[in-house]
C-alpha cells in the first residue's frame, strides 16, 4: 500500500499508525463488498431479464458452439426443454453448414458484425427464419455470445409475398397482351402506357405519352370518345356516376405500320389525390379477330341460310323435349310431301311421320347419350301414305337456351332397291362360286381375305375365322412368308401367276398345292386386289413318289434277280472245280504220312476249299436255289435252337462287350418256312450287328404277331395282312441313308473285305426273307443304331407237335348269331371259318353303315367288330349307332393296332374285351364266349 512505502525503515510502527491502517483497509473492504453487491444486483437483474424477457435468448460457447443457457422464450420457440437445448450445440440448430456457423460465429466475437439472419430447425423439424443479434460477453472463465433471436418468418414471408406482388403486376402490365393506361381529363394526354402498347399498335410507350390522346384513334373514333370522356368526366365530378363504374365502347386505333386495328377500350373515372383532377383508367384489347369472326359467323349464318333452303337432303329442326316441328326446308316438302304448313308447331308423332316408332326412340336415346347420332336408317311414311326409306343424321343444338334436333335425312330408297338388286347378284355369285369344288378366295391389296367358296371353308376352316385376316392369321409363318412374297410379287407386276407351294389346312396337316391367282381392277382401273384357286396335287405328287419307290425297288428286285442269277451259275462252276480241288486234297491227305511237311500245305488248301465252299451255298442261296424243303414251323422256336449253337456263340466271342436281350411273344403265329435258311438269316444279322458295335453295346432280337389293314411303306412296300416279325436292333454306327437303299447287294460292305465273313451275309438274308414270300423293313440313325426288320406270312396251320391248349370244350359255341364286321375281306372270311368251326351261326358285313342297316331289321347275339374301316364310320361310330337300336348289344373290338382312346370308349360304352389281330382261334373263342356268358 502507498503508506507503507513512505514509512522509515528502521521506525516502529505506532498505535496511531495501525489503527490508521486499519481504518483504510476497512474503507477498502467496504468499497469492495458495495462493488460485490452492485456486481450481483446486476448479474440477479440480468438473470431475471434473462430468464422472463418474451425475446428467444441463448448463451454460446465461442469455441465449440454449446449451448450454455437458453431463456423460457428460446424453449417454447425452439421446443426443446432447457436440458435439452443445453446439451445441444448451435450447429444441431442452424441449418447452414457447419464451417459457415463457425465463421459467423468468430465474426460476432470479434464484433465485426453483430447481426444475422440465419435458417433455425425446431424439435418439429419445422424450419424457421430468425433474426439474430449477437455480442461477446466476458465472464470469470471466458468470453460467451449472447444472443437475442426473434422469429421474422412471417416478415419474411410477407416481404417475399410483397415482392413476388410486385414483379407479378410489373410482369403482367409488361406482357399481357391488353394495354393498361392512365389519360388526365383535362389535358387529354397519358400518364401512363404499358409497354404492350408496342405489340398492339407498333408504338412505344414514351412515343404515346408524347403525343395528346387524339393522336391515338381515328379521326371518326377520336371525336366520338374525347366527346364520351369529357360528357362522363362532368357526370363524376357533379356526382351523376361513382368512382369505379365501367364503361366499354368500341373504337379503330392506328398503327405505327399505318394498318388499323379494332379495340374494345374498358375505362373508369377517378380522382387524383395528388393534383385533384379526373383521371381516366384504361385497359385497351385487341378485338381484330373477334371482329373478323363476327364477321365470318354473319356470313356462316348466311351460307346456313342459303344451304338449310337449297338442300336437297330433308333438314329440319324440332324441339328436343317432344319433336315439335320448329323449321322445315323445301327437300323435307320433297322427301316426304308434307308442307310447312302441315309441320310447324305440331309433333313428328301428330303427324304420324315414323313408319317404326322404334327408330324414333333409338334416336332421340342415341342423341341424349352422345348429343349426335350418324346414319340412322329408317322408313318414313309420305303425306299420300307411301313409304320412303332415309338415312339420318342428327345432332342437338341449343336455340334460345332450349335444345333442339337438328336432323338432315338423304332418300336413299334408289339405293336400296340397288342394293338389293347387287345383293341378289352376289348371292347368285357366292352360290355359283361354291360349286366350284376346288378352293376359291379374294383378297384386298392389302392382303386382306374378303371372301371365299365352300371348299376353301372345308380346306382352311370357317369362313368367319378366314375373312378379315391375313396370311400370317391362317397359316403357319414358315408358309405364310411364301404367301406374302408371292402376293407382293403380284402386285408389283399385276396379271396371273401360278406356282407350286405348301398349304396347311385347319387340321395343319400340310399338302402339295398349286396357286392359280391373277389381280383385278376397281371401276376406276386402279389394282384393286387378287382372287386365286388352290388346286391340291397331293395325290399326284403322292402317286408320283409312290412310282419312284415302286421302280427303285423294281430296279433292286430286278438287280438282285440279275445278280442272283449270275451268282447260279458261278456257283455251279465253283461247285465243279471245288468238288476237285477239295477231293484230291482229302486224297492226297489220306494217303500222306503225318511226318510229311507238305501236310500243312494241303490243310490250308482243304481249309480254304471249305471256305470257298460256304461261299458257293450263300451264292445258292442268293440264286434263291437253296430252299429245298418247307414246313410250319414257329420262328421263337428257330430262334431258341439256333442260341444254342457253336455259330451263335462264335459270333459273341469275337466282341464279348456286346449284350443280348430278346423278347419273344408268347403266343407267335406259325410260318411256313425252313429252319435251316432261317437260322442262317438269324445268323447273319445277329453277327452283322456286333460288328455294328465295335465298343459293345445292346443287341435285342424281337419277334411279334402284327396284323396290317394298310400297307406300309419302307424299304420294301409291306402289304396288308398278318405277320409274323423277326426285328434285330443294335445301338452301333448306324448306316446312312446313301447306304441303305445297297446294303442287301452282295458284297457291299463298308468293312474290310475278307475279314469278316463272304460279304454276301446280308444278300442272303434278302434271298431267304424272298423265298418265304417276306419283306424287308430298314430302320437306322447315324450314331444311334439300327434296326432291321422281317415280315413273313402267318400260315393258319399248326406244327406237328402242338403244345398243351385249353379244351375246345371251354370255348365251343352253342350256336349263337354273330356278326363279323371288318373292311378286309380276308379277316371277314377267316374269322367267319374259325367262329364257324366253334359252333357259331355266322353274318359278316364290310362295313359299319352295312352292319347298322343290318342291324335295323335283324338281331346279332354278338358283334366282332373290327376298331379300323377306312373309308366310312370306324368301330367306335358304328358301335355308338347300334346301341341306339339295340342298347344293350354285346360285342367285342378287334384291332390290328394298339388298344387307342377310341378303343376305350367303346368299352366303356359297354362292348367287351379287345382282341387284337392277327386271329389265333383259341384267343378268338375264348373272348367270343366270355362276353356271350357275361
Amino acid at each position: 500500500m502507498q503508506p507503507e512505502e513512505h514509512l522509515p525503515v528502521t521506525r516502529k510502527p505506532t498505535y496511531e499508525d495501525l489503527e490508521e491502517r486499519i481504518r483504510v483497509l476497512e474503507e477498502e473492504s467496504f468499497k469492495v463488498k458495495r462493488a460485490e453487491d452492485k456486481l450481483r444486483e446486476s448479474e440477479e437483474r440480468f438473470h431475471l431479464m434473462f430468464r422472463i424477457h418474451d425475446a428467444i435468448m441463448l448463451l454460446i460457447d465461442q469455441k465449440t458452439g454449446v449451448i450454455r443457457d437458453a431463456n423460457n422464450a428460446a424453449t417454447r420457440f425452439y421446443g426443446y426443454s432447457k436440458e435439452q437445448l443445453c446439451q445441444m450445440t448451435i450447429q444441431e440448430i442452424n441449418t447452414l453448414p457447419a464451417d459457415e456457423v463457425a465463421l459467423q460465429r468468430i465474426l460476432a466475437l470479434e464484433q465485426k458484425r453483430n447481426y444475422f439472419i440465419f435458417p433455425h430447425r425446431l424439435a418439429s423439424g419445422e424450419i424457421r427464419t430468425v433474426e439474430v443479434h449477437s455480442s461477446p460477453i466476458t465472464t470469470q472463465d471466458d468470453k460467451i455470445l449472447f444472443s437475442i433471436i426473434h422469429d421474422i418468418t412471417s416478415r419474411k414471408q410477407m416481404e417475399e409475398a410483397l415482392r413476388e406482388s410486385e414483379e407479378r403486376y410489373r410482369l403482367l402490365t409488361e406482357n399481357i397482351e391488353d394495354v393498361v393506361w392512365i389519360l388526365d381529363a383535362e389535358t387529354m394526354c397519358f400518364r401512363y402506357v404499358s409497354p404492350s402498347v408496342k405489340r398492339l399498335r407498333g408504338y412505344t410507350p414514351e412515343e404515346i405519352l408524347a403525343e395528346p390522346v387524339t393522336r391515338a384513334l381515328t379521326a371518326e373514333s377520336s371525336a366520338h370518345l374525347i366527346s364520351l370522356i369529357r360528357s362522363r368526366s362532368e357526370d363524376f365530378l357533379s356526382g351523376k356516376e361513382p368512382p369505379g363504374k365501367f364503361y366499354v365502347n368500341e373504337v379503330e386505333q392506328p398503327c405505327k405500320d399505318g394498318s388499323i386495328v379494332w379495340t374494345e377500350v374498358i375505362t373508369s373515372y377517378y380522382t387524383n389525390p395528388e393534383s385533384g383532377r379526373v383521371e381516366v383508367r384504361g385497359v385497351t384489347r385487341d378485338i381484330n379477330e373477334r371482329k373478323r369472326m363476327e364477321e365470318a359467323l354473319r356470313e356462316i349464318e348466311e351460307r346456313f341460310r342459303l344451304a338449310f333452303s337449297m338442300s336437297p337432303d330433308a333438314i329440319n329442326i324440332n324441339r328436343l323435349s317432344d319433336g315439335l316441328y320448329v323449321d322445315i326446308n323445301e327437300g323435307f316438302t320433297q322427301l316426304t310431301g308434307f308442307t310447312r304448313e302441315d309441320v310447324i308447331g305440331r309433333t313428328s308423332l301428330e303427324i304420324n311421320i315414323w313408319s317404326n316408332p322404334a327408330n324414333r326412340v333409338e334416336l332421340v336415346s342415341g342423341l341424349k347419350e352422345k348429343g349426335y347420332y350418324e346414319n340412322l336408317e329408317a322408313e318414313f311414311l309420305r303425306k299420300d301414305g307411301s313409304v320412303t326409306t332415309a338415312l339420318m343424321s342428327a345432332k342437338i343444338i341449343v336455340l334460345q337456351d332450349v335444345p333442339h334436333i337438328l336432323s338432315i335425312s338423304r332418300d336413299v330408297s334408289d339405293r336400296k332397291r340397288a342394293e338389293e338388286a347387287l345383293n341378289e347378284h352376289l348371292n347368285f355369285l357366292q352360290v355359283l362360286i361354291d360349286t366350284i369344288p376346288i378352293p376359291v378366295f379374294f383378297k384386298d391389296i392389302n392382303g386382306i381375305y374378303l371372301g371365299c367358296n365352300l371348299a376353301c371353308e372345308t380346306f382352311f376352316g370357317p369362313r368367319d375365322q378366314l375373312l378379315g385376316k391375313n396370311v400370317y392369321d391362317v397359316s403357319p409363318k414358315d408358309i405364310a412368308d411364301i404367301y406374302y412374297r408371292a402376293d407382293l410379287e403380284l402386285f408389283n407386276n399385276p396379271g396371273i401367276q401360278i406356282y407350286e407351294t405348301l398349304a396347311a389346312d385347319k387340321t395343319g396337316i400340310r399338302h402339295n398345292v398349286i396357286f392359280n391367282k391373277a389381280t383385278y381392277q376397281d371401276k376406276n382401273g386402279n389394282l384393286a386386289g387378287l382372287i386365286g384357286a388352290i388346286f391340291d396335287i397331293s395325290d399326284r405328287k403322292q402317286a408320283e413318289e409312290d412310282k419312284r419307290i415302286m421302280e427303285e425297288r423294281l430296279n433292286r428286285a430286278e438287280k438282285m434277280e440279275a445278280l442272283g442269277t449270275l451268282a447260279g451259275g458261278v456257283a455251279h462252276d465253283l461247285n465243279n472245280v471245288l468238288g476237285i480241288v477239295v477231293g484230291y486234297a482229302e486224297m492226297l491227305m489220306v494217303e500222306m504220312d503225318e511226318s510229311n511237311p507238305m501236310r500243312d500245305d494241303l490243310m490250308k488248301i482243304l481249309e480254304g476249299g471249305n471256305r470257298s465252299a460256304a461261299i458257293v451255298q450263300d451264292l445258292l442261296t442268293l440264286a434263291r436255289r437253296g430252299v429245298q424243303t418247307q414246313k410250319v414251323i414257329n420262328l421263337n422256336t428257330t430262334i431258341t435252337d439256333y442260341q444254342k449253337t457253336p455259330e451263335f456263340e462264335a459270333v459273341f466271342s469275337l466282341n464279348r462287350r456286346v449284350r443280348l436281350k430278346t423278347y419273344l411273344e408268347r403266343d407267335l403265329l406259325n410260318i411256313m418256312g425252313s429252319p435251316v435258311h432261317l437260322g442262317k438269316t438269324i445268323i447273319n444279322l445277329v453277327a452283322n450287328a456286333v460288328e455294328a458295335m465295335p465298343g459293345g453295346g445292346m443287341l435285342t432280337i424281337t419277334t411279334s404277331n402284327q396284323s396290317l389293314d394298310k400297307p406300309v411303306h419302307g424299304y420294301d412296300a409291306v402289304n396288308e395282312g398278318d405277320y409274323v416279325v423277326l426285328s434285330v436292333t443294335d445301338t452301333g454306327e448306324g448306316i446312312s441313308d446313301s447306304d441303305i437303299k445297297h446294303i442287301f447287294e452282295p458284297f457291299y460292305t463298308k468293312k474290310i473285305m475278307g475279314r469278316s465273313g463272304t460279304g454276301l451275309g446280308l444278300a442272303v438274308v434278302w434271298g431267304t426273307v424272298k423265298d418265304h414270300n417276306g419283306y424287308i423293313n430298314v430302320q437306322s440313325e447315324v450314331g444311334r443304331g439300327t434296326t432291321i426288320a422281317l415280315y413273313f406270312p402267318v400260315i393258319r396251320e399248326e406244327i406237328a407237335i402242338v403244345p398243351t391248349a385249353i379244351p375246345l370244350s371251354d370255348y365251343i359255341g352253342n350256336d349263337e348269331s354273330i356278326l363279323v364286321i371288318d373292311d378286309i375281306k380276308e379277316q371277314r372270311e377267316l374269322a367267319a371259318r374259325i367262329l364257324g368251326k366253334l359252333n357259331y351261326k355266322v353274318k359278316t358285313v364290310s362295313s359299319g353303315e352295312a352292319a347298322v342297316k343290318c342291324l335295323g331289321t335283324e338281331k346279332a347275339d354278338l358283334l366282332v367288330l373290327d376298331m379300323i374301316m377306312d373309308p366310312g364310320m370306324d368301330g367306335l361310330d358304328t358301335y355308338k349307332a347300334i346301341v341306339e337300336i339295340h342298347p344293350r348289344q354285346k360285342a367285342i373290338i378287334v384291332s390290328g393296332f394298339s388298344e387307342t382312346d377310341r378303343v376305350k370308349e367303346a368299352k366303356a360304352l359297354g362292348a367287351g374285351d379287345y382282341l387284337r389281330k392277327p386271329y389265333v382261334i383259341e384267343r378268338l373263342g375264348l373272348a367270343v364266349r366270355k362276353e356271350l356268358d357275361r
